[in-house]
């Protein structure tokens, strides 16, 4: 039943979060009609076109039936490139869903490697070391670091040309090695978190009892880190590494832009500077249902992972 409730609450999530985003747009200045014909569009024209796409009934007909459509995979005609937003949305969201995998990917590959190693060692040189670095990821923003990125792997050492991305539907080898690079730069500043996250769990489950009693009967302390520890340090771990997806499955918009990937957040950019609503409306729908649903997964696997809360 408490899955139940939790589906029902996620719908009920998406479906408010569809429309507060139908109804901030049919507020803010701007006319779709206008933007479609010009501004030396007569006032007939514009008249006419508004009665042809639905824009002169009442905001709640008007939702009811985006929402139809929306719910069958439609979300209208772009008025900047004329093509149906589905489309648009399938060509862009592969390099988007492409690059997010793979920045999740790194920080996992590098988060729990560093984290176990600086808990194991606490204190010591390596720990001190990466304790520093760690700091400094996380305090440089991901497209600051995507600048650096393209400047020394790029320009100076010419690992990749910057600005000349692959599409998925192209090549998807090449453009899985072109955008290691914008996924580096997402994922250092979340891996450095997650490593910091992650050795402090460590370090708390150090100092319990069943910790001193595995200890006792001849376990090392290597062993008792990898087969008792962690898992019980994943509990908090799980959490934070759901924001973090939530947040990379969102689509990082600025690091798009540093690195030229044709994604839903440069898409995104672009349909707000030419009020292309229907594109607007559309990757906003996708976001906050990637953020409800990995929620959800993260909650489902915290029930999985603490006995107590399935209990509860």
């Amino acid at each position: 039943m408490g899955i139940v409730r939790k589906l029902f609450a996620m719908i009920g999530t998406v479906l408010l979060l569809s429309f507060l985003t139908f109804l901030a747009f049919q507020v803010i200045p701007g006319d779709a009609a206008q933007v479609q014909l010009g501004t030396n569009a007569t006032p007939e024209a514009l008249e006419a076109l508004r009665a042809e796409m639905g824009l002169d009934d009442p905001v709640p007909i008007r939702y009811a039936r985006w929402l139809a459509n929306a719910v069958q995979g439609d979300f209208g005609t772009s008025s900047r490139y004329r093509l149906p937003v589905s489309e648009l949305l399938s060509q862009m969201l592969p390099n988007t869903l492409a690059l997010a995998v793979l920045s999740l990917f790194l920080v996992l590959a590098l988060a729990f490697p560093l984290g176990i190693v600086c808990a194991r060692f606490e204190g010591g040189l390596f720990d001190r070391f990466f304790t520093w670095v760690n700091q400094t990821f996380m305090a440089i923003p991901s497209f600051f670091l995507g600048i650096l990125i393209s400047i020394f792997l790029g320009i100076v050492l010419r690992l990749f040309v910057p600005g000349r991305a692959v599409s998925w539907n192209e090549d998807a080898a090449e453009c899985l090695r072109y955008l290691f690079f914008p996924a580096l730069a997402i994922a250092l500043p979340k891996a450095a978190m997650t490593v910091r996250f992650l050795r402090n769990a460590l370090i708390t489950e150090k100092h319990k009892d069943y910790v001193r009693t595995a200890r006792s009967k001849g376990m090392s302390r290597t062993g008792v880190l990898l087969t008792q520890m962690l898992g019980n340090a994943l509990i908090p771990v799980v959490t934070f590494l759901g924001v973090i997806a939530a947040e990379v499955l969102a689509g990082s918009i600025v690091v798009e832009q540093v690195f030229g990937v044709n994604g839903l957040g440069r898409l995104l950019v672009a349909s707000i500077a030419n009020r292309d609503y229907n594109v607007v409306q559309a990757i906003i729908l996708y976001i906050g249902t990637a953020v409800v649903v990995v929620n959800l997964l993260v909650d489902l696997l915290y029930r999985r992972l603490d006995p107590r809360v399935r209990r509860a």
